[in-house]
């Protein structure tokens, strides 16, 4: 009878510390990359040929420096956001596995759809896409 009621205890404990296990919102979890020594690496010194209705913002959002490359569309506004961040060593291939695993392990409402490869000026370069949900707003991301 104890170890049934100790069993049960634990399980109770268990599923208690699972309901309560917030995942972090982006505000919060830009807060806590731009305390880490490998972001930031670099500079934004990098250039663009953008075409005509779209333009470059370079900005710091919650201590992280952004590149950000908006389309001037009125009704469909698509942005790219660009950061210099620190590969650890880590492969290409690799560091997109990290940061896919950071997406879906640290921020709510992520579902990753597709992934690819692509050569822009003789540069390998990966791609992948996931849902989000945004203030009510299902958004897709790549």
């Amino acid at each position: 009878m104890k170890l049934s009621l100790l069993i049960i205890f634990i399980t109770i404990f268990c599923l208690q510390a699972c309901k309560n296990r917030k995942l972090k919102e982006p505000a919060e979890i830009l807060k806590e990359v731009a305390k880490a020594d490998d972001i930031n690496i670099g500079n934004l010194k990098f250039q663009f040929d953008l075409p005509q209705d779209w333009y470059r913002l370079d900005t710091v959002l919650q201590g992280v420096r952004l590149c950000i490359l908006i389309n001037n569309n009125n009704t469909y506004k698509p942005r790219i956001n660009i950061t210099n961040e620190s590969m650890h060593g880590k492969t290409h291939s690799n560091y997109i596995l990290g940061t896919k695993d950071y997406l879906t392990n640290n921020m709510t409402g992520i579902e990753l759809l597709d992934d690819g490869e692509f050569n822009i000026s003789g540069n390998d370069c990966l791609w992948y896409t996931y849902k989000k949900t945004q203030n009510g707003m299902v958004r897709e991301m790549i």
